[in-house]
């Protein structure tokens, strides 16, 4: 335990409480969590249950754009039989799968029974329909019948409510507003690897103490001796959400002190800064 911190030993202290026998299956083998955790999507028998194989095959034949597609777009098709079946389709091969080519007729229905689904977004409703089907103008197709959707309209939000950034008021006189944060680990000097670091927002005067440990014990003891017995007390502390700022005893010394804290927001360090 001595390369542990007493949090991280209280964690795993908790964890040996646990009896485990932790064991790897190769995903191929692992086929019962693959059926629970993934939507049967992207299997030809979801999507044309209804249309029918041999009804996409007879539209496929009736479709007057397949030859232009089969000689000026990008896709590769080519005539697939279906395993198990007399069918054969018109199928794109270009990114190593089978993915057969959808007429116009069909095309909304393929796309109204895979976004059925869970409803997802644009973007998620064009890698849904991509991964098992091909047709010219598929984007465009996929946007715009998306965004007419009566259940993606009813139901989703599309109006985010953001809350207003809160700004820092000016201070109007010295030390009365500071910024303290905690840099490290550095590599270690005569026993020190941090630095408690205190910068007044009024004069920007900033003071650097170092530190052999980040315990709140530490960080409480270096704040009062390096700034409140030099400065005194500020009115308001701005730190960010670390676990030493967190702390009972952090929160004790700034209520006793009659200190105002005003946490960063958590993950925006630049909340901290001047």
């Amino acid at each position: 335990t001595g390369s542990h911190n007493p949090r991280e030993v209280r964690q795993l202290d908790y964890i040996t409480s646990f009896t485990s026998d932790v064991r790897h299956i190769k995903g191929t083998q692992n086929t019962v969590a693959d059926l629970l955790s993934r939507a049967s999507v992207g299997s030809l028998s979801v999507v044309l249950d209804s249309a029918n194989l041999r009804q996409l095959a007879d539209a496929q034949q009736a479709d007057p754009e397949l030859p232009a597609v089969r000689r000026y777009s990008a896709l590769r098709l080519r005539r697939v039989r279906l395993e198990g079946t007399d069918i054969v389709l018109w199928c794109d091969t270009a990114q190593g799968k089978t993915r057969p080519y959808v007429p116009q007729p069909l095309r909304r229905k393929v796309f109204t029974t895979l976004h059925g689904l869970s409803h997802p977004s644009i973007r998620g409703s064009r890698r849904l329909v991509k991964q098992s089907y091909v047709w010219p103008g598929m984007n465009k197709d996929v946007a715009r019948w998306t965004r007419s959707c009566l259940t993606c309209q009813r139901t989703k939000v599309h109006r985010h409510t953001k809350t207003p950034l809160e700004i820092f008021t000016v201070p109007d006189r010295r030390f009365d507003h500071v910024h303290v944060d905690i840099v490290g680990p550095l590599p270690p000097s005569r026993g020190f690897s941090y630095l408690l670091t205190v910068m007044d927002r009024f004069t920007r005067w900033p003071e650097v103490v170092p530190l052999t440990n980040t315990s709140a014990d530490t960080v409480c003891r270096a704040f009062l001796s390096t700034w409140v017995a030099r400065f005194g007390i500020p009115s308001i502390v701005t730190t960010d959400q670390g676990r030493q700022f967190q702390s009972a005893l952090w929160r004790e010394l700034t209520t006793a002190l009659g200190i105002k804290l005003a946490p960063a927001s958590a993950y925006h360090p630049q909340t901290n800064g001047m």
